[in-house]
């Protein structure tokens, strides 16, 4: 999975089962906070580096543990709101447009494969235009070879009589040429069988043949379709991009981010415009040129004539048309509403089964301390009141959770999974008095 800022179609969180919510920037998010270390520590000593990177991680954790419930309030109430409106505006949209949900996956397929398709032409394609290269190349060095035997027959007419050394030199002059040429004569046949091979041609093609003028046209259009798949390629991207800025729900921040992305994607685009054109040109006949005009004003593939002029017109395919992109973004994102609220039904029951847990096991510390060690047991007692009025507005959220209306989840306290390690009493102490770090993952991204 790539993060919902640098993935697309195959790597995009919205398109990956599991996902659920997330945007998968979890280190981004890391990252960012740690930055204000930088100014702290660049002088330090690395013991005070280690200090410093510790008691920052340290107090991240505890704040976000702070805040854990909260955070699962807001996604679980987001994503109840996003399975309600998606699944009523999606039902209105299928009935329209008489579509199913089994079409969804297909248009998302059908895109994957026409965009892999504009990566390199049909592979018989490419062997036929090699082919005719090659025949054209063995038709040269036949020409080739035969002006040099011309030659080595001719090299001693300009030579006047006795000069020896000068008929010497010309004859091996020639035989240089003549070995040369028939040495690419060979290479050149030897290209033209192996290709055969690949076809599984019976006869060879003649030069001026039916299949020989077909492919001739191709290879001559190679350059240009190149240079045509490329460009579609990059303004198809742009198209989708834009479609992702104007769909409700976009934040201020990712449409930022795709703003920058589109800039940085249109400089890419004049680019691949300036090699069209001239390919376009050194066409006979030669096919009109386009500017960075025609492109910026398209705002959907049915607006893209440039498509027709391409190996495969796709604006009458369903999931080019604005619709049906919507219906199946909409789809997508029901399908990770619904993961979301599986995933935080698990993790709600953990984070109280966690707090009962710790709540039990602490006690019981502290009272087996009281009696060997009431020093450290006060300080425990103190510890643990921070810490369990931080658990009780946990439960108090939780428990407004569990009222909501279209809660799926089980209520109450779950049971521990026994564990197989025996660890000192203060350890099992450390180790408990942090649940949050069932929910460590998610969390971040709040």
């Amino acid at each position: 999975m790539v993060g919902a800022f640098h993935g697309h179609l195959d790597w995009h969180p919205v398109y990956i089962p599991g996902t659920g919510h997330s945007e998968g920037e979890g280190c981004e998010h890391i990252f960012s906070a740690s930055n204000v270390l930088a100014r702290g520590t660049r002088h330090g000593s690395k013991f005070h580096r280690h200090q410093t990177i510790e008691q920052h991680f340290m107090f991240w954790n505890d704040n976000k543990y702070a805040a854990l419930s909260n955070f699962l309030w807001n996604h679980y109430r987001e994503a109840l709101k996003s399975v309600q409106t998606l699944t009523a505006e999606l039902t209105a949209i299928k009935a329209e447009l008489n579509i199913l949900d089994e079409d969804f996956p297909r248009y998302l397929q059908e895109e994957r494969t026409y965009l892999d398709s504009l990566k390199q032409p049909p592979a018989r394609d490419q062997i036929c235009i090699r082919y005719v290269e090659a025949l054209d190349e063995l038709a040269e060095r036949r020409t080739e070879w035969d002006s040099a035997r011309q030659a080595a027959n001719n090299v001693l007419t300009g030579i006047a009589a006795g000069s020896f050394e000068e008929i010497n030199r010309a004859l091996a002059q020639a035989r240089i040429c003549v070995d040369s040429s028939y040495a690419k004569l060979q290479h050149a046949e030897a290209l033209v069988a192996h290709v055969e091979i690949q076809l599984a041609l019976e006869a060879r093609w003649e030069i001026g043949g039916p299949e020989y003028n077909q492919f001739k046209m191709e290879a001559r259009l190679g350059k240009y379709r190149t240079a045509l798949n490329e460009l579609e390629r990059l303004v198809v991207m742009r198209l989708f991009e834009l479609s992702k800025v104007s769909l409700s729900g976009t934040g201020y921040k990712l449409r930022q981010q795709i703003s920058k992305a589109l800039q940085r994607r249109s400089e890419a685009i004049r680019n691949a415009i300036n090699r069209y054109n001239i390919q376009a040109v050194a066409l006979n006949p030669p096919c009109p040129k386009i500017s960075w005009k025609d492109i910026a004003d398209y705002s959907f593939i049915g607006e893209f004539d440039l498509l027709r002029h391409s190996r495969t017109d796709i604006r009458t395919n369903d999931w080019t048309k604005p619709a049906h992109r919507e219906a199946t973004t909409m789809y997508f994102k029901l399908c990770r509403a619904h993961e979301e609220v599986m995933r935080l039904n698990v993790e709600i029951r953990r984070l109280r089964t966690a707090m009962h847990t710790e709540e039990i096991e602490t006690t019981a510390v502290i009272q087996d301390l009281l009696i060997s060690d009431q020093r450290l047991a006060r300080e425990l007692q103190h510890q643990w009141r921070s810490r369990a009025a931080i658990n009780a507005v946990h439960s108090y959220r939780l428990d407004r959770i569990e009222s909501l209306t279209g809660f799926s989840g089980v209520r109450g306290v779950g049971v521990r999974a026994p564990t197989t390690v025996v660890q000192h009493t203060s350890t099992a102490l450390n180790d408990h008095a942090d649940p949050g770090k069932f929910l460590f993952c998610r969390a971040i991204s709040s």
